[in-house]
């Protein structure tokens, strides 16, 4: 009957190695996913800081733009203002050049009234003047004849005067305006310049917010596709979880039908463990042996106990699983279970003598040497209680 029993046992405890392999197999899978959420998470991180970046360039190059096409409408307003300013010279040029050839034509016809009254007088025959004399009736009338004639020639000299006068004010007043005509197309000339100028910034600029308004596009569909990856990621987490949730729940219920005391139920007295086979113990017993020997099997018997202190208060914890069980499988806790030297250790058939006194004086016997929570290798640096090679501090 007791060898039946042993292989009942065997089965049981291979049945959990099975499901303690599995579970560190999922555990390793989700651990793995969570790393690569993380480092997704990161990187869409630094997609949106690169997004606040390229937005925020965008909109002072759309400032810049709208400055520079501000500047531009003032200086196209200028140059309007100075082509209508050249047109206005040009009608006053061209109204001056009408002036000077009135006056010109005015000169020429004075000139050539002039001409003809005094070829007039002085190619007249003597007989004619003598005979102009002669009909006089008295020298009054002779001397009013001299004066009318002197008169006609006072009016050519003066109506001279005048024309040539008025062409020289006239001459100076259309070089004038041609000086201003031509100051005016260097300033032209000038805005011309600057127009250009601002057309190739314009066309630098415009490029340039394309070329953000592209890469914004380019992150923001990289953010996407980043995003929808962590979703995708943390729904097969959840689904892990949800699976090993369901796994420890089926392993729980089947370790209560093989009899199983579970976590805080009565173990009963230290004196009925006494020279029972390592297999044939209780599968808690099992377990806080087991980690015990992969944590404290070189340590004195304190420093195994006081490794079994820390599992057991770690269960009365809220911060912590209230399992054996879940303690000792709880991520990025215990390194044995993870790299799969638990599972060894509870598989094997025996077991060191003082690994299995620690775990029945800490879980039958309720024996605890502190509260800490936590322990770790000594480094000379983290306090706490040192007991061998271990530092234990909560």
């Amino acid at each position: 009957m007791k060898v039946k029993f042993k292989h009942f046992m065997l089965s049981i405890t291979l049945f959990f190695v099975c499901f303690i392999g599995i579970s560190g197999a999922k555990a390793d899978e989700i651990s793995d996913i969570e790393n690569q959420i993380s480092e997704n998470e990161d990187k869409y991180k630094d997609i949106q800081n690169q997004l606040k970046e390229l937005e925020a360039a965008k909109d002072d190059l759309a400032a810049y733009i709208k400055e520079l096409d501000e500047s531009y409408a003032v200086i196209e307003a200028l140059v309007d203002d100075l082509d209508g300013q050249i047109e206005t010279k040009n009608a006053e040029i061209d109204e001056a050049n009408k002036k000077i050839a009135t006056i010109e034509e005015q000169l020429k016809e004075q000139y050539e009234d002039m001409k003809l009254r005094i070829k007039y007088m002085y190619e007249s025959s003597e007989t004619d003047y003598l005979t102009a004399f002669l009909s006089s009736g008295s020298i009054n009338e002779i001397l009013e004849q001299l004066e009318y004639i002197s008169s006609i020639m006072e009016y050519d000299r003066q109506q001279m005067e005048k024309y040539e006068h008025n062409l020289l004010v006239v001459t100076e007043l259309k070089t004038d305006l041609e000086k201003q005509k031509e100051e005016l197309l260097v300033l032209v000339d000038e805005q011309d310049i600057q127009l250009a100028n601002l057309d190739k910034l314009m066309a630098e600029a415009v490029e340039n917010i394309a070329s953000h308004s592209e890469q914004i596009a380019d992150a923001e569909a990289m953010a996407d596709s980043i995003e929808a990856e962590i979703d995708k990621q943390k729904n097969t987490v959840e689904k892990l979880k949800e699976e090993e949730e369901k796994r420890k729940q089926e392993q729980q219920n089947s370790s209560g039908q093989n009899g199983s005391s579970g976590t805080t139920g009565s173990y009963g007295s230290s004196s009925q463990y006494a020279g029972v086979a390592y297999q044939d113990l209780p599968v808690d017993i099992r377990r806080m042996a087991a980690i015990i020997w992969c944590e404290a099997r070189g340590e004195s018997y304190e420093g195994q106990v006081a490794v079994g202190t820390v599992v057991m208060n770690r269960v009365a914890s809220p911060k912590f699983p209230n399992t054996i069980e879940g303690v000792i499988s709880q991520r990025g806790q215990f390194t044995p279970y993870r790299s799969g030297k638990y599972a060894v250790a509870l598989a094997k058939t025996t077991m060191q003598q003082s690994c299995i006194d620690a775990a029945i004086a800490v879980m039958v016997d309720g024996v605890r040497l502190g509260d800490w929570l936590f322990f770790r290798m000594k480094n000379g640096v983290t306090k706490g209680d040192y007991i061998g090679c271990h530092v234990f501090y909560k």
